[in-house]
């Protein structure tokens, strides 16, 4: 079967680090079965590897203005884990192409198709702290310490968007933090 070779000849491609030809197999994959949602996403990343963050990008979008009409999820499974993670990946594409605006705005308008929550809001901080918006980075970050204290990597983020340079400045954060959070 042509499709069954054509996969195992990209898995061995972007194992020998072929990008191009990954690229190009990934696209006759794509011409072969349009309908199927690891045709594109395989071809949108063999662009995103490539470093081509703007056709990535287009073929991201594209896929998402077909699945606007997609079913609900059905009672049994009320998230669509898919579509959640689809989401997240075309967020990191706009990431990394440096389009920190266009990746906050889009992380506000699908907020809510996506479920990971703890990495949504790592997210936001992310790209609070890139655009310079501190407080509002602060407040998510203050949010994640709430939801886990002992995670030791919120506190040096926090120290981080609150600029702190000293041992005076950073001994009073945590003076703060130990009353908040004595067992953490």
């Amino acid at each position: 079967d042509s499709l069954t070779i054509l996969r195992d000849l990209s898995l061995l491609q972007i194992q020998m680090r072929d990008i191009d030809g990954y690229k190009e197999t990934r696209h006759q994959l794509f011409n072969l079965k349009p309908g199927q949602r690891q045709s594109w996403i395989g071809f949108a990343m063999s662009y995103h590897l490539l470093g081509d963050f703007d056709m990535a990008q287009s073929v991201l979008e594209e896929f998402r203005k077909t699945q606007q009409d997609r079913p609900a999820p059905a009672p049994d499974k009320p998230y669509d884990n898919e579509h959640s993670e689809f989401l997240l990946y075309q967020n990191l594409v706009l990431r990394e192409s440096g389009q920190y605006d266009d990746a906050l705005r889009h992380i506000q308008v699908h907020e809510k198709d996506i479920y990971n929550k703890l990495e949504l809001a790592e997210i936001k901080y992310d790209l609070y702290m890139r655009l310079s918006s501190f407080d509002r980075a602060e407040t998510i970050l203050r949010d994640l310490i709430d939801r886990n204290p002992d995670n030791k990597k919120y506190y040096f983020m926090l120290e981080k968007c609150l600029n702190l340079k000293n041992n005076e400045e950073k001994s009073n954060l945590y003076e703060n933090l130990i009353e908040k959070y004595p067992r953490a």
